[in-house]
């Protein structure tokens, strides 16, 4: 009976201590988005108010992409390999701040950045605005009217507009945001720099398809 009592006070202390560890996890992983969130807003003070490209695209191709990480490394203390790239060997940085995640390719960094930070509902999905976005691909012939460099300031609906979330790519399609970095719920920083902890997709992609509607 004695042996019972223990065997199970010690089983409900380990599950606390499993999630409180979580908790810290989700909490730390949280600061570090605050932190690339301010990374944003001092690279386009630095930059006529630009905001960083998703991906900008070398006639090499892809596997030559600079990434929005990259744009961002001077400014969060990154260390950068001889070619340019982030350098995962020298250690974390909080473009590689959420401990749930392990990564293992430059621009697979845990994060992705969302690349239509213009698109509302009040533009059509034939629309040109809406079809926007900050990826620009320098193999084109001709320039593609859905690139845009956007202004930090000029971004709307900043408290509902998602910026950065927990993905497993380097930007925000559904298919690769990662619903179940932290359990049951993922991280995502908004536009005003606020992390909001989500526990649905569809959350998600209101807050990159139509900010203007508000959080679920």
């Amino acid at each position: 009976m004695v042996i019972s009592i223990i065997a199970l006070l010690a089983s409900l202390v380990l599950s606390g201590v499993g999630m409180v560890r979580k908790q810290a996890k989700r909490m730390a992983c949280a600061s570090s988005l605050r932190q690339i969130g301010m990374a944003f807003e001092a690279y386009a003070q630095d930059n006529e108010g630009q905001v960083p490209y998703v991906a900008l695209i070398p006639p090499t191709g892809l596997g030559s992409a600079i990434r929005w990480a990259e744009f961002l490394s001077d400014y969060t203390e990154t260390r950068r390999t001889a070619g340019g790239t982030i350098d995962l060997s020298a250690g974390k940085s909080v473009l590689t701040g959420c401990s749930e995640w392990k990564a293992t390719q430059v621009w697979v960094l845990g994060y992705g950045m969302n690349s239509c930070l213009r698109r509302t509902a009040q533009a059509g999905s034939g629309d040109a605005t809406y079809q926007q976005t900050n990826r620009t691909d320098l193999r084109l012939a001709t320039p593609d009217p859905h690139v845009v460099i956007y202004q930090w300031a000029a971004i709307s609906f900043r408290s509902a507009r998602l910026l950065l979330t927990d993905t497993i790519d380097y930007h925000t399609m559904s298919s690769v945001i990662d619903v179940k970095r932290h359990g049951t719920r993922f991280n995502a920083l908004f536009c005003d720099l606020h992390v909001q902890s989500l526990a649905d997709l569809s959350q998600a992609v209101r807050a990159i398809d139509t900010p203007d509607l508000g959080l679920l």
